[in-house]
């Protein structure tokens, strides 16, 4: 009986020992879970940070790309302004060409009309002629010589007064209109372009024009870079290979070095006019010659002479 007491309190202390790791191996369990669980927790506050930082730079991303898109708005704003500034320039440095030669003119009238009172002064007995030039009448002379090139221009001009018809009537939509206006308006300027070039090469050619001929020679090479720039604007307005603003600038170069070119052919022909005007008066013993335009205001018929078609026939002999 002892023997057996003895073993099953063997037994019994064998089964607290083991009851107490037991218990040991639990807490041990369980501490670790909640180390585990607060470096999860921790782990869960890095994550949402991270996720914050990443939501404020999409935003950030986002405004950004507004701000760009507001400054390229803006850049494009800045070209479309200039493109128009240049073209009011180019439009502005014509009219101060044509100002110049009006100046230039009346100064001639000026001296002519100083010489002549001279002239009566000195003459008293003799009667004073006074005759007068239309001298854009005049200028169809050179017109005329080119009107088949100048048919090409009106028609296309007429094209463009159509375009724009059919625009307010709904005939042309908003977006179609500006393509065919901008190849509408290259075509009038290329017509342009070739009434004033087949003009120099008819002036060259004329034996009226030798002492004007190293100079018209000389228009005419220094022209060439435009005629070529004309086409390739020709070649781009057909390709539309051109941003629309890159187009605009490119056209509105063109136009002024075109400008230029006509400005320098008109006053070509101005010489002209004014030396058969000359001659003419001089034939038929006027003293003084005056342009209708922006110099006379009022006439007597009976006391000053047209003189604009005897000019007009003069100016043909130049070009035969």
């Amino acid at each position: 009986m002892k023997g057996s007491r003895f073993v099953v309190l063997l037994v019994s202390v064998g089964l607290l020992v083991a009851g107490c790791s037991g218990s040991k191996r639990l807490v041990d369990i369980e501490r670790q879970a909640a180390k585990q669980a607060t470096e999860l927790n921790a782990l869960k506050v890095q994550f949402e940070g991270v996720s914050g930082k990443t939501t404020a730079a999409t935003s950030d991303i986002a405004a950004l790309r507004q701000k760009q898109d507001g400054e390229a708005t803006l850049i494009q704003g800045v070209q479309d302004a200039l493109a128009s500034e240049g073209k009011k320039v180019a439009s502005l440095e014509v009219e101060l060409g044509k100002l110049a030669e009006r100046l230039d003119a009346l100064a001639v009238d000026v001296v002519s009309l100083k010489a002549a009172v001279q002239t009566q002064a000195a003459e008293p007995e003799r009667a004073l002629k006074i005759g007068y030039l239309d001298t854009e009448a005049a200028f169809a002379v050179f017109s005329e010589e080119v009107k088949d090139l100048r048919q090409s221009a009106v028609e296309k001009q007429a094209e463009i007064v159509s375009l724009q018809r059919e625009l307010a009537q709904g005939k042309v939509s908003k977006e179609e209109y500006p393509s065919r206006l901008n190849e509408l308006q290259v075509d009038l300027l290329q017509a342009q372009l070739a009434i004033d070039m087949g003009m120099i090469e008819k002036m060259i050619a004329a034996p009226g024009f030798a002492d004007l001929r190293s100079e018209l020679t000389k228009l005419r090479d220094e022209a060439q870079p435009v005629v070529e720039e004309m086409k390739n604007l020709v070649a781009t307005v057909t390709v539309g290979v051109a941003s629309p603003n890159e187009f605009q600038v490119r056209l509105a170069q063109v136009k002024t070095a075109f400008a230029q070119l006509d400005q320098l052919l008109t006053q070509a022909a101005t010489v002209k006019i004014v030396r058969a005007a000359e001659k003419v008066a001089a034939a038929d013993g006027y003293a003084l010659v005056l342009r209708t335009k922006n110099v006379i205001i009022y006439r007597d018929q009976g006391e000053v002479t047209d003189l604009t078609e005897l000019v007009k026939a003069e100016l043909a002999t130049y070009l035969e």
